[in-house]
């Protein structure tokens, strides 16, 4: 036994899903332009600020389907993560000499060790704020694809 089914329209869906590379790359770029500029800001937004550094070092790349966001500063991921016990990693201590030394509240600090910095994780909280965002530009380039097909 054997069945035939004829689907009419089917030249014309081949023709369009030939067609939807064309069609729908403007679109998904432009879905990820506008999610990596949302993340961005709230990236900023929660940075801890003492100089501004680290808030205006936070960028994005887009490459086809993707886009990378991070901070640029080389002191980034202490920040994010800690430092010393905060970051498992035990006591800093000098690695020359027998005090560390820095800065703090316009005063030096002088200190044989320290037990670090306590991680502030601006990237995961700059996430969660960009979430719903994110899927409401999503969900209007879907239905943009899906009605330009």
């Amino acid at each position: 036994m054997s069945f035939k089914i004829k689907v009419n329209g089917l030249k014309e869906l081949r023709k369009r899903f030939a067609e939807a590379p064309k069609t729908t790359a403007p679109l998904l770029k432009k879905g990820i332009i506008d999610s990596a500029k949302v993340i961005v800001r709230a990236e900023i937004k929660e940075a801890p600020t003492k100089t501004g550094n680290l808030r205006r070092t936070i960028s994005f790349k887009y490459k086809p389907i993707q886009a990378t966001i991070k901070p640029n500063a080389k002191y980034a991921y202490w920040v994010h993560e800690g430092t010393g016990v905060y970051a498992g990693r035990g006591m800093i201590t000098p690695k020359k000499g027998n005090v560390l030394a820095w800065r703090q509240n316009g005063k030096w600090v002088f200190a044989r060790k320290t037990k670090g910095q306590k991680g502030n994780p601006f990237v995961e909280r700059a996430w969660r704020r960009s979430k719903r965002p994110i899927q409401t530009i999503f969900g209007k380039m879907l239905k943009n694809i899906v009605g330009k097909l």
